[in-house]
């Protein structure tokens, strides 16, 4: 399989950061930076979400159906699940807070994944298909578009805080 390179930036500074995803190529994906300090390439097989947390570097693989935390100074794979959302699913979207990676999964669960651990601490509930986050507020926000809601989990508790339905 064709392997990507993922480009991870860190900076004390405020970053502006786009990634595209080519569409079905084997082209890797490709990220605009503004303000770059230090630039870590990272190569992985088939990611197609990422979120960087600190110095901590979360990719998911819908296809692959894992999840691994990469080290952003020096690239190297700290953690990596596979079959993070069980059998025939995927992650949809990966997120980070709290020293926890949340895998959003195409079953409608949310997978949460201690940092430190690096094994899964808890899987949520949600509804049919998790697909998107959102972290602010001191909470996590997941879309699930088939039932047209999104649910706000606790990230301290780990446990649905509200349902809003759309």
């Amino acid at each position: 399989s064709a392997e990507d390179q993922v480009v991870v930036v860190t900076t004390s500074e405020p970053t502006s950061m786009v990634t595209e995803a080519p569409p079905s190529t084997s082209e890797p994906a490709t990220a605009v930076v503004a303000s770059a300090a230090i630039v870590t390439p990272i190569t992985v097989a088939g990611g197609d979400s990422i979120v960087v947390d600190g110095d901590a570097v979360w990719v998911g693989s819908f296809d692959g159906n894992w999840v691994s935390l990469f080290d952003a100074s020096t690239g190297d794979e700290a953690v990596s699940i596979t079959d993070v959302c069980g059998r025939n699913n995927g992650p949809a979207d990966v997120a980070a807070t709290d020293g926890r990676g949340w895998v959003a999964c195409s079953n409608g669960t949310v997978v949460v994944v201690d940092r430190s651990s690096g094994t899964v601490e808890e899987t949520i509930e949600i509804g049919s298909r998790a697909t998107s986050f959102a972290v602010g507020g001191g909470v996590v926000w997941v879309t699930d578009p088939v039932e047209g809601a999104i649910t706000v989990i606790d990230p301290v508790g780990l446990a649905v805080f509200e349902r809003i339905s759309l």
